[in-house]
């Protein structure tokens, strides 16, 4: 749970005007970059049921909201998954299958249907590997145009370098397919992650650049897409502050998105300052 301040909500362009094929299109102010202070809500169930000693069935249901005082921008998402996990020495595979729905601005945005494959494999008793593949269909509700399928795949490598820090790294990719192949697109992002314990403060930090391609031009505009996305965040969870289990948390966010079309050029800086479930 969390307050939101954020510069840019919707992650707009704050251009009034765009250059077309046809003629310069005039933006209205909801499609431009709007400022506003939001809640934050998140949260996740699973259960882990026996099968035998090594196998179990998880089921899992989580949500995300952010809502604002203006309604037109409020973004929620839920979702199911149903899995098993298969435990064996250093190795656990998880594989399953979900749907999640998503809403904006009250109205339905998209469903997505989706399987997944999870592998942890631990190395030593330092580190881990992580790696994850998925596939899913997605039917946007508002543009069918941009229906299609969705694939990701990730590798991580987490690590303690002492039993009070650790540092993470992931190469993570994704492939878009659409209907109108303007909105297909094909992204990769290389991340890192640190943490470190002081006292029975948790503080960590994140950074991320990542490359997307579009596979044509849309219509409207002169250029096929082409963008880089940079974002970083850091923060503290302050445990020996929790109440009931709950612990305050601080978080900075900067983002800044460049793009060959003008629609997609956003920056943005966000904070939130909330409750968290301290372990």
């Amino acid at each position: 749970m969390a307050v939101a301040p954020d510069s840019n909500i919707n992650r707009a362009t704050q251009a009034r005007t765009l250059d077309t094929v046809i003629a310069p299109l005039t933006l209205s102010r909801d499609a431009r970059a709007q400022s506003g202070l939001g809640i934050r809500l998140s949260g996740q169930g699973y259960a882990r049921v026996p099968v035998t000693d090594a196998l179990s069935i998880v089921p899992r249901a989580s949500a995300l909201g952010n809502v604002y005082r203006q309604a037109q921008f409020d973004d929620v998402s839920a979702s199911g998954v149903v899995g098993l996990e298969w435990r064996r020495r250093g190795d656990r595979w998880s594989p399953s299958i979900g749907l999640t729905r998503r809403w904006y601005g009250g109205q339905p945005y998209a469903r997505t249907g989706s399987i997944m494959l999870d592998w942890l494999h631990s190395i030593g008793r330092q580190a881990q590997l992580l790696v994850h593949g998925g596939a899913a269909t997605t039917d946007y509700r508002r543009n069918p145009l941009q229906d299609g399928g969705l694939y990701d795949a990730s590798i991580g490598f987490e690590r303690a370098v002492t039993p009070r820090s650790g540092f993470g790294l992931t190469l993570s990719g994704y492939r878009q397919t659409a209907r109108d192949p303007g909105y297909a697109t094909i992204a990769v992002t290389p991340a890192a992650s640190v943490w470190a314990e002081r006292g029975r403060t948790t503080m960590f930090a994140t950074t991320s650049i990542g490359r997307l391609e579009g596979d044509r031009r849309l219509f409207l505009f002169p250029e096929r897409r082409r963008e880089w996305l940079a974002s970083s965040s850091a923060g503290a969870t302050f445990r020996q502050l929790a109440v009931h289990g709950l612990a305050p948390m601080v978080r900075l966010t900067l983002e800044r998105n460049w793009s060959s079309i003008g629609l997609y050029r956003y920056r943005r800086f966000a904070a939130e300052v909330g409750l968290s479930r301290a372990f």
